[in-house]
């Protein structure tokens, strides 16, 4: 049989090796929640913990465990991101404080709403789930069949207040979008386009309704030839983007993108074009990670430490309330500008 590592335990849980290694020797900087949550995984997987562990193991096993567990469902191989991280911290902060452990699980979501169950979930000792990302309809169904109680941050495209599948947090998402919009019409824009997806998620949908509204109030259309946004339900990667900028054959003065990572890939296909932000064209972003603040681009700060705190709060309250309606609950969202907006007012034509 192989030798459990550390690094068995860090990968099993997600977290660092260095984590582990104080959990399992006692170290300090590991929360006591946190420390017993890695113990539990190293026995379940059989590694051989220090000659003292067991003996402080060994008088406490009479005593009953007050160990709660909270488990984040994420996709696998997305969701890892400054934004999400953030989110994750503030579940963390509150879930710790209120007693609870948190266990994340990255899913793989196939077709015909297929959940693949990750090995780490534990079903016995999990208390509730949260679930972050893109999930359809078919997959959330398939996790409320656990029976556990389940809060979505961000919901699927045709979900509102009347059509809840589960309590779910999302943020105020149409408004700064077109109040974006409707600034840059001001400073003079009369072609804008769009960057980003319509149909992943309820966020993505609302703020392409919220461009919408702006352009329909100042009677200006939406050329779809200055937009670049995705079919269906696929998301943009980085490379659909860069290259679908790259081979616009006119631009527009402006784009709102309905994401920061989408903001910053379309600045570097106009860049490799040899064009100017925001001399030649204004671009503006949503989420306000790190990257925007960095590169100086206007976008919609969402307070992503509180959205994760929510989200926290509503997983436990509805773990005492199992019978009460489900619920919608928006979070605030705040317009950032910076320079990538700062657009001398000025006739133009199109950019080719």
């Amino acid at each position: 049989m192989t030798k459990v590592t550390q690094q068995d335990i860090a990968n099993a849980l997600n977290i660092s090796r260095i984590t582990v290694s104080k959990a399992l020797n006692g170290g300090s900087g590991v929360r006591e929640e946190s420390r017993r949550h890695i113990l539990a995984k190293a026995q379940e997987m059989g590694y051989q913990l220090p000659a003292k562990v067991q003996e402080a193991l060994g008088e406490s096993s009479n005593a009953p465990s007050a160990r709660k567990l909270i488990s984040l469902f994420t996709l696998s191989g997305g969701n890892t991101g400054s934004f999400w991280s953030k989110v994750v911290d503030g579940m963390v902060n509150v879930l710790v404080s209120q007693g609870y452990d948190m266990n994340i699980c990255f899913l793989e979501l196939k077709e015909h709403e297929t959940v693949v169950l990750p090995g780490n979930f534990l079903p016995d000792l999990t208390d509730g789930i949260v679930t972050l990302g893109n999930f359809e309809r078919g997959h959330i169904e398939k996790i409320k069949e656990l029976g556990l109680p389940v809060v979505s941050v961000d919901t699927v495209t045709d979900a509102n207040e009347y059509r809840l599948m589960v309590d779910t947090i999302m943020l105020c998402n149409e408004q700064p979008i077109t109040e974006i919009a409707s600034r840059l019409i001001r400073d003079g824009h009369r072609k804008i386009g769009y960057v980003g997806e319509k149909h992943t998620c309820r966020s993505f949908r609302e703020r392409w309704l919220g461009f919408r509204r702006a352009m329909e109030k100042a009677e200006l259309p939406i050329d779809l030839a200055y937009c670049f946004i995705s079919e269906g339900s696929r998301s943009l990667t980085a490379e659909a983007i860069v290259e679908g900028i790259r081979k616009m054959e006119v631009y527009p003065t402006a784009f709102v993108c309905a994401n920061d990572f989408a903001a910053v890939n379309v600045i570097q296909a106009l860049r490799e074009k040899g064009l100017r932000v925001p001399d030649d064209i204004a671009v503006s972003g949503f989420d306000n990670v790190s990257e925007a603040q960095l590169l100086d681009i206007t976008s919609v700060d969402s307070f992503k430490t509180e959205l994760g705190m929510r989200a926290a709060e509503e997983i436990i309250w509805r773990i005492g309330h199992p019978e009460r309606p489900y619920e919608m609950i928006r979070t605030p969202t705040r317009v950032v500008y910076r320079g990538s907006t700062n657009w001398t007012n000025k006739e133009s034509e199109d950019i080719t």
